[in-house]
């Protein structure tokens, strides 16, 4: 909007085109830039991404920081081999060691979650281990995907999407395995909670 108001004063009836973007074919205030990923319109001034779901460019998000005090632990008993809890306290931190930015979804980002096994062994529980290790890392890169505002059935869809990944690889990674488990997922992004269970 700034750069809109000084064009105006300037006496232009346009904003100066930032660096890297390229105008679209057959676009008439649309710009590109492959090294940001990102749309640019000249007639607001503002940064796009496209939303596949919507079949639509939609604003970047700039992300926020949300004054959510959040207290969280998780104990399991020696002798509960089943259950098996994660918390990741800081999702952005999580994604830039898979090398993934979610810079765009508001803080606090983080995910709580509880595995309850059912019909493992004395050795534990194969399901309630696998979703253990590898729920984050079917959910991170859905939340890294999209860089726009992350409504909440947006967020309801990328844990129901990533736990049918799951499930889909444990059965075949683990064929004839009886194990399984229930799940309790709490995803916070910014002053938002979105809760999730299965089984």
């Amino acid at each position: 909007e700034a750069q809109v108001q000084a064009a105006e004063a300037a006496g232009s009836s346009k904003p100066r085109v930032p660096d890297g973007f390229v105008k679209q074919r057959g676009e008439t205030n649309l710009y590109w830039s492959e090294k940001r990923q990102l749309f640019w319109k000249d007639t607001d001034a503002r940064y796009y991404v496209w939303d596949d779901l919507a079949q639509a460019h939609v604003e970047l998000h700039e992300a926020g920081s949300h004054d959510v005090s959040v207290a969280v632990g998780g104990v399991c008993h020696e002798h509960a081999t089943q259950v098996k809890n994660v918390i990741v306290k800081d999702l952005i931190k999580a994604a830039t060691a898979m090398r993934l930015s979610m810079d765009h979804l508001d803080q606090p980002c983080a995910m709580y979650a509880l595995y309850d096994g059912h019909r493992g062994g004395a050795k534990g529980n194969a399901c309630a281990e696998f979703c253990a290790k590898h729920l984050h890392g079917k959910l991170l890169p859905k939340l890294a995907a999209f860089r726009g505002y992350w409504v909440d059935d947006r967020l309801k869809s990328a844990l129901r999407e990533s736990f049918e990944e799951l499930d889909a690889n444990f059965l075949e990674k683990h064929p004839g395995v009886n194990d399984g488990c229930s799940a309790a997922v709490a995803l916070l992004v910014g002053d938002r909670l979105v809760v999730a269970s299965i089984g």
